[in-house]
């Protein structure tokens, strides 16, 4: 199970903690250009070649240790790479706003997890050899349509024609000054509690198919990828549901993260494991829930912890600010599903101590940044 884990915790490692030294290399190109758009096309461009290339090469790939690389490392920092370009040139259209861009992506990566989910399925269901090899070329050329459809219509951007703040092309990436000191007042709280919950978020969705297809609910594989399945669809629509202005503005971000984390923890700590197909989609939808508001609005959440707005805009380094928020948020991914999986193989009823686990921390993660909620209480957290 370790060996199957490390792959995604590696991928999901790379992808977040790769806006900080991409957003780096991004405004340089952007000085060296002199704000002309072909610096991020270029980068913007590569990293979508990396990825499909990674993508495509697996069908060729015999090496346990090359899928690693190639599905870790370099395919987490390309797609690392592409959100954080596609984000900084889409804040423009939203005076430089990166959080409130970030929670329009919900939808669509939520939708796109689900397709790639169900290619596997049916691709390893009709396999004759039981290996799918065609899987990675229908994977490869999903994601070369995606990513180079998202490249035709970034490239398109003039920033010269746009409104006066389309000034996003040249965003800063500063690095932020006095970080340590600015977390005093409950900022350390709610990094702990925000690393808490990311530490157990996708304990659920990794191993949910390990535990279904254990006793008591022996179900077969293919049947149990109908929970993931539910999950990720619920979560498309999740995101997006509560990423709207009026929730943002009446409800706040981070009273809706804290409560999505604590219903997340308390279906991971549910007294009932997956007897039945009926109870299995129910939680997985629940679940789904609080998958997609976590993520749609993480950013929002460390940016209303982390930085701080001015005359109703952002300070300059808080895309920095936000990048270590991600940067640490992955760390704690990676710990987490690296972490069940080996309580997975120690135990044989590792699965079910993992999924305790993960709701515990997700709980007392929420319940952390609520407390630090109520720290700041002075803190404009409705506002977007």
């Amino acid at each position: 199970m370790l060996g199957l884990a490390i792959i995604p915790s590696l991928q999901f490692l790379f992808l977040f903690a790769a806006p900080l030294p991409i957003g780096y290399v991004y405004r340089r190109c952007m000085i060296n250009s002199g704000a002309r758009p072909w610096g991020w096309r270029v980068l913007f461009g590569i990293s979508i070649l990396v990825a499909v290339a990674a993508q495509f090469s697996l069908y060729a790939t015999q090496s346990y240790a090359a899928v690693v690389v190639l599905q870790g490392p370099v395919l987490g920092t390309a797609l690392g790479a592409c959100f954080t370009i596609s984000s900084l040139v889409l804040a423009g259209h939203y005076r430089n706003d990166v959080p409130l861009v970030s929670v329009q992506s919900g939808f669509a990566g939520f939708a796109g997890a689900a397709v790639y989910t169900a290619l596997s399925r049916f691709a390893y269901e009709n396999s004759e050899d039981g290996n799918a090899a065609r899987l990675h070329l229908y994977t490869g050329a999903v994601t070369a349509a995606t990513l180079l459809t998202a490249f035709f219509l970034l490239a398109r951007l003039d920033p010269q024609k746009e409104k006066e703040w389309m000034n996003g092309h040249t965003i800063c990436l500063c690095m932020p000054k006095h970080f340590l000191n600015d977390l005093k007042g409950g900022g350390m709280w709610f990094l702990l509690g925000y690393m808490l919950v990311f530490s157990g978020i996708l304990i659920y969705p990794f191993y949910s198919i390990v535990l279904l297809t254990q006793p008591p609910g022996l179900f077969f594989p293919d049947t149990a990828t109908y929970g993931v399945l539910t999950m990720l669809s619920v979560a498309a629509i999740s995101g997006p549901a509560v990423a709207n202005i009026y929730a943002l503005r009446r409800v706040g971000p981070v009273n809706t993260f804290v409560a999505a984390a604590v219903l997340g923890g308390a279906v991971c700590l549910a007294p009932v494991f997956y007897p039945k197909l009926y109870i299995v989609l129910p939680l997985a939808a629940l679940y789904g829930v609080a998958l997609g508001v976590v993520f749609s609005l993480h950013m929002v959440v460390v940016a209303s912890f982390l930085s701080r707005k001015v005359d109703g805009r952002w300070e300059d380094d808080m895309p920095a600010r936000v990048a270590i928020g991600m940067a640490l948020a992955g760390l704690s991914a990676f710990g987490g599903v690296v972490g069940a999986a080996a309580l997975i193989d120690g135990s044989e009823r590792g699965g079910h101590i993992a999924m305790k686990v993960a709701g515990a921390c997700m709980v007392g993660g929420g319940v952390l940044v609520g407390c630090a909620r109520l720290w700041r209480w002075k803190v404009m957290f409705y506002a977007v």
